[in-house]
């Protein structure tokens, strides 16, 4: 099986530290000074999945990718534009097919690197392989997560039965709290961004919209291909089969200072004092300037030099908008 991981994000949620060229996945702040990109390869390495991964990610990232991990350690390639979740997925099975010689009944595992999951998650996606075997009819098989609470910052899955590998019945992408909760009643999971499928769907998917026969063909018209993600532009319409495997452990998409905050390796980062009296608080300073926080309580402060973010943990999750 094939692993392709995306790492083209910049985390615009996790401001002010990052941007382009310090991406969220790159930042060393999780227990163990690792990254999220370097945590993922690390879990997929235990899970014996390590052996074929192609990494992709934009341009100006890439040297970061190759620190990160190493130049012999994945196959890496480049967006020629940014572009959404199925454009990137096109490109990555273009380059397994015509530049690796992958067979078009190759399993394809897609993941991103911004989950924080225990070991047995990775155990889960190595059974994807035999899950592809399995339920062969499906085009493709998804990964949802036992919700712990009704969120409004992930997708929900519909299975339309209570097996252990059911059809997806319908998508919701981030309903307001009191549809979550409805959901969830429903028996709906959390949508973990996972896709496994046969090679030859998605090069059948995206020749639907490009002409092409080789990859250079591809990334020279990358930007005819939808900018949308590969849930709108293939799982949501008509005639696409897809079933969704159940996982019941923790799961976290570390997207937001609210999430990221519960698994950073420290309280504070940087020249920060905090008084004894703080509670629940983390603080990231990257610049030189002292940064004092007193009292404070389920909090997060962050300063850099693009700016500085005073946020109640929940309320954090938003800074997206009150930047907008």
């Amino acid at each position: 099986m094939q692993v392709v991981l995306l790492s083209g994000g910049s985390g615009k949620r996790l401001w002010p530290i990052t941007g382009e060229e310090n991406a969220k996945q790159f930042l060393r702040i999780l227990p163990g000074g690792e990254s999220m990109l370097q945590r993922v390869v690390r879990q997929l390495r235990g899970a014996g999945l390590a052996e074929n991964i192609t990494v992709v990610t934009g341009a100006a990232q890439r040297a970061q990718v190759l620190e990160q991990l190493g130049a012999d350690t994945v196959q890496l390639i480049t967006e020629p534009a940014r572009r959404g979740t199925f454009s990137a997925i096109a490109l990555a099975c273009a380059y397994l097919h015509f530049a690796r010689g992958c067979s078009p009944d190759e399993h394809i595992l897609v993941l991103p690197v911004d989950s924080y999951v225990d070991d047995d998650y990775f155990a889960l996606l190595a059974s994807l392989d035999d899950a592809l075997t399995t339920h062969a009819s499906a085009d493709m098989i998804l990964v949802g997560a036992k919700p712990t609470y009704p969120s409004e910052k992930y997708g929900y899955i519909v299975p339309a039965s209570g097996e252990d590998v059911p059809a997806v019945l319908r998508f919701r992408e981030k309903p307001r709290e009191r549809d979550a909760a409805a959901l969830i009643a429903q028996g709906a999971l959390w949508n973990c961004g996972v896709f496994a499928f046969r090679l030859q769907t998605l090069l059948a998917q995206s020749r639907r919209r490009m002409d092409y026969t080789s990859y250079t063909q591809v990334r020279t018209s990358y930007e005819e291909l939808d900018a949308g993600s590969l849930d709108k532009v293939v799982l949501e319409q008509p005639g696409i089969t897809a079933r969704v495997l159940r996982y019941g452990g923790a799961w976290m998409d570390i997207g937001t200072w609210n999430t990221l905050a519960d698994v950073l390796s420290a309280d504070s980062f940087g020249n920060v004092r905090m008084s004894e009296d703080c509670r629940r608080t983390q603080v990231l300073n990257t610049t030189q300037l002292p940064v004092v926080v007193m009292g404070a309580k389920d909090m997060v402060v962050v300063v850099s030099e693009q700016g500085i973010l005073v946020a109640d943990k929940v309320r954090s999750s938003y800074v997206l908008e009150m930047l907008d």
